[in-house]
């Protein structure tokens, strides 16, 4: 069943995502061979490359349960086993910012920022995770991803890190 998800992911991804040349994100010198940085060093990432990051709609969004997302909050309210994926084309070397506005909704939540990547045949290649820890309020996080060698999709989760967190995501972007 993973694999039948899996596949047809890539179908939609590579059907609807167009060509994924660099049009234009610039990245800096500071980040070449760094997979994650501060964003004080950090200029560009002006090209969104998700659907709907603010989640004024769903639309675009693989939702685990439909009432994951909520309308009224324009968020998306998530744990480790109900979540919110997207997938997007990429070219291996591509340079990303990950970045989501999030608030814990249990005390002591953490969230994370991920990104499968996954090849031709869709298998995965490897994935970038950084766990955060939530307040009550919500809060930016970021992390700074190169898309390796091999992948030519990237799947960007919003979700909670381990059994027993609740996370609301107000935002989640992919840009580079």
């Amino acid at each position: 069943m993973y694999k039948l998800f899996v596949f047809s992911l890539l179908v939609f991804v590579l059907s609807s995502c167009g060509n994924s040349e660099n049009q234009g994100g610039q990245t800096p010198a500071a980040i070449e061979n760094t997979p994650s940085t501060t964003e004080s060093t950090v200029t560009g990432y002006t090209q969104e490359v998700l659907k709907n990051p603010s989640f004024d709609l769903s639309e675009g969004w693989a939702l685990s349960n439909p009432s994951v997302y909520s309308s009224e909050g324009k968020s998306v309210k998530v744990s480790a086993t109900n979540i919110a994926t997207q997938a997007v084309a990429v070219v291996p070397g591509e340079k990303y910012k990950l970045e989501a506005s999030a608030r814990a909704t249990k005390p002591g939540s953490l969230m994370r920022l991920q990104v499968n990547w996954l090849n031709e045949k869709g298998g995965m290649v490897s994935a970038d995770i950084e766990p955060f820890e939530c307040t009550g309020d919500f809060s930016t996080y970021t992390k700074y991803v190169v898309v390796p060698a091999g992948a030519i999709a990237g799947v960007v989760y919003a979700s909670g890190h381990a059994s027993g967190d609740e996370v609301e995501y107000a935002s989640l972007s992919f840009s580079k």
